[in-house]
């Protein structure tokens, strides 16, 4: 079926997004590492049951139902569903653990209805340890999941942040940094400043 040129350049913008989407996930991934010294990311090559088309983190963004309750993938290849994309723990050492792998508004569903606010990080995870980490690879920390629900989460602090992301400085955006952190963005451009490094948008590509 041949697309019209208002539906190709919808996908097009999609796909677009989507790229965007993978490349900030990927930073924050680096820098979560940093911050705590582990960190999940979602399974790479990760590939079609139906076509055998190895999928990108793009593709896997794009495909995401973007529903509540729905944890399904969709190839943008030959539109089959798939349900068991995953995240990939990569840390110091050579273990490794797998987990699944849900859509930011899976996250956000299961954090109102769950009131995991009262718990501090390590039970959170102990308790749901998919969607923890979901949470983590999409928003940076609980402070941003929270915020995003219209609540104030009180545990989330992360000791000695500025040597831990310093080398981050002007390779990232600081409202990344600062989303990983828990901080403001202002905090983020001052300390940055202070260390006299440009910000990264205004760094050559």
């Amino acid at each position: 079926m041949k697309l019209s040129y208002g539906l190709r350049n919808e996908i097009n913008t999609q796909l677009l997004t989507a790229h965007k989407q993978a490349q900030l996930l990927t930073l924050r991934a680096q820098i979560m590492h940093a911050l705590r010294g582990y960190g999940y990311v979602p399974e790479r090559d990760f590939q079609c049951y139906n076509c055998r088309q190895n999928l990108s983190l793009a593709d896997i963004l794009y495909g995401f139902a973007d529903h509540p309750t729905i944890n399904t993938v969709t190839c943008r290849y030959c539109d089959y569903t798939e349900n068991h994309v995953k995240l990939i723990q990569r840390g110091a050492t050579l273990s490794r653990a797998e987990l699944p792998f849900y859509c930011a508004s899976q996250v956000l569903h299961y954090f109102e209805n769950n009131h995991l606010v009262i718990l501090p990080p390590e039970q959170i995870e102990k308790r749901a340890p998919a969607y923890a980490h979901s949470a983590i690879v999409h928003f940076g920390n609980y402070n941003t999941v929270f915020a995003e629900l219209g609540l104030a989460y009180a545990f989330d602090k992360v000791p000695d942040w500025l040597h831990k992301v310093k080398d981050f400085f002007g390779k990232a955006p600081d409202t990344i940094i600062a989303a990983c952190v828990g901080i403001s963005v202002k905090r983020v451009s001052k300390a940055r400043n202070d260390l006299g490094i440009p910000p990264w948008n205004s760094r050559k590509k």
